[in-house]
């Protein structure tokens, strides 16, 4: 939950009281029925995009998708960005190389995705190589992914946690791991 949302919530409320107030001042009921029609259902579904997480992330998904994971700290990787599957939702901090993110692309299509996007990059020499890899999830169920060579000794993990029969999306995590 961001804890803006709650500045948000009481800005909203307090804006549709103002106005509701304004209206009642001006005794034009006509106009405040309408207001009260429109009004109330459009603050319900802002009030639950806001504070339905579930929701939220499958709006943020279709709406405000993140489409590369780039980290400006990676040497590497510097002038290359990875692209992320469609509708992935960044679920860390955008300024701190957060590795985690939200897909609500199903295993197989994450798996063929990056194998297209490793492939590519092995063919540019941007790694030296990569392997598929499936391990243990600490938490239940299983995680899928590749675990790319970086020429300079460096590796990079890109992992699916595999939920069966997840409708809140699945869990995507990248790391990148320094030589030695």
């Amino acid at each position: 939950m961001n804890l803006s949302y709650i500045l948000y919530t009481v800005l909203l409320i307090l804006v549709w009281v103002l106005l509701l107030t304004g209206f009642i001042i001006k005794r034009n009921t006509k106009f405040i029925r309408g207001y009260l029609w429109v009004s109330v259902p459009c603050i319900s579904l802002l009030l639950l995009y806001f504070w339905n997480t579930s929701l939220n992330n499958y709006v943020r998904s279709y709406l405000f998708a993140a489409h590369t994971y780039t980290c400006e700290y990676y040497d590497s990787l510097k002038p290359h960005s990875l692209p992320l599957p469609k509708r992935s939702v960044l679920k860390g901090k955008s300024d701190a190389c957060s590795p985690f993110y939200l897909t609500f692309s199903k295993d197989k299509d994450v798996i063929s995705f990056y194998e297209t996007v490793l492939i590519e990059w092995k063919n540019k020499k941007l790694i030296s190589g990569f392997h598929y890899a499936e391990r243990d999830h600490q938490y239940g169920g299983k995680e899928k992914g590749y675990v790319a060579s970086i020429p300079d000794g460096a590796t990079l993990d890109i992992f699916i946690h595999v939920l069966q029969d997840s409708y809140e999306g699945q869990m995507l995590s990248i790391r990148f791991k320094r030589s030695g």
